[in-house]
């Protein structure tokens, strides 16, 4: 079983971070032999939670327990895909299973058919625009766009609150690092 990492960020956000190191190619082209880090993040609140991304599907079942660790996957209100690529969306069918379905995914409007051919598990979508806010739990959530940053559908969240970015890929790189946050 890989190595997972669940993280206090601040009060009610949480670092889901697992390390492959069996991954040996990116996107199937490039070597990575120090291998790679899946990170996906949780929003907590009394409304509700709020799921950012997910893993690769080959840690779908280790990716439950990591929310578990955290809320009970029947809690998620919300599942934000950045983008559909299978390092961040893989493990979405999982979750919606140990959710019930009940979640509905956030996504920029390319994603939803995307999403739909490499997924059989039905999905609740909710496209949301360029801008836009949702409100949960005293946070205000604002997505962002940023085309081709990795993919054509990928978009960041900002939780205005407390000034942070969820950046999706912007910020990626290869290997596992020791440290978890740039201070360290």
């Amino acid at each position: 079983m890989a190595k997972y990492i669940v993280e206090r960020i601040l009060d009610n956000l949480y670092l889901l971070r697992i390390n492959d190191d069996r991954v040996k190619f990116f996107e199937a082209l490039w070597y990575i032999p120090e291998g790679i880090t899946y990170n996906a993040y949780l929003l907590t609140s009394e409304e509700g939670v709020i799921l950012f991304d997910g893993w690769k599907n080959c840690y779908a079942e280790e990716f439950v327990d990591a929310v578990r660790e955290v809320s009970d996957p029947e809690d998620i209100r919300y599942i934000v895909v950045h983008h559909v690529e299978q390092d961040h969306s893989g493990s979405i069918q999982r979750i919606l299973e140990a959710n019930s379905g009940v979640a509905e995914v956030l996504c920029h409007p390319l994603a939803t058919k995307m999403l739909q051919s490499l997924y059989t598990t039905p999905f609740r979508f909710r496209v949301v625009r360029d801008g836009e806010e949702l409100l949960l739990g005293g946070r205000t959530l604002k997505f962002i766009y940023t085309p081709w940053l990795h993919w054509p559908e990928t978009m960041v969240s900002y939780i205005v609150e407390d000034g942070v970015l969820i950046s999706c890929d912007i910020f990626g790189g290869f290997s596992i690092p020791l440290m978890i946050f740039d201070d360290e």
